[in-house]
């Protein structure tokens, strides 16, 4: 019931909020929604984008890389660079290391394989 409540405010918040030529502001609204079911993705995309807005492009990766991580700081946002997984492949630990270019909130998995193939130890 309290979700539904909560469902309908937004809505009717949505309804209230209209740009110049009377029309609801999409942008912002897909923007409450998704920051209100997810807001450590909604903290982190908002960090990228501001690294974005200061630095634009030219740079290489490295540059990206440490302003992120300065601006993950800033915003309180857990962060751990060039993380180092071990790798478990038919319950057997592999000898060499997945490294994450950064492992923040959540769990991280090598990409393109299955659970069933190789998990993270």
């Amino acid at each position: 019931m309290e979700r539904q409540t909560a469902a309908k405010k937004n809505r009717k918040q949505a309804r209230e909020r209209i740009n110049d030529h009377g029309g609801p502001q999409i942008s912002q609204i897909y923007t409450d929604v998704i920051m209100q079911r997810d807001p450590e993705t909604f903290a982190i995309i908002g960090a990228a984008m501001e690294v974005h807005r200061q630095l634009r492009q030219g740079f290489l990766e490295l540059v990206y890389q440490t302003a992120l991580a300065l601006e993950f700081q800033d915003r309180r946002i857990p962060y751990a660079a060039e993380v180092a997984l071990p790798i478990k492949y038919k319950s057997k630990l592999l000898a060499c290391a997945y490294r994450a270019e950064g492992a923040g909130p959540g769990t991280w998995r090598q990409p393109g394989a299955s659970r069933a193939q190789v998990s993270v130890a």
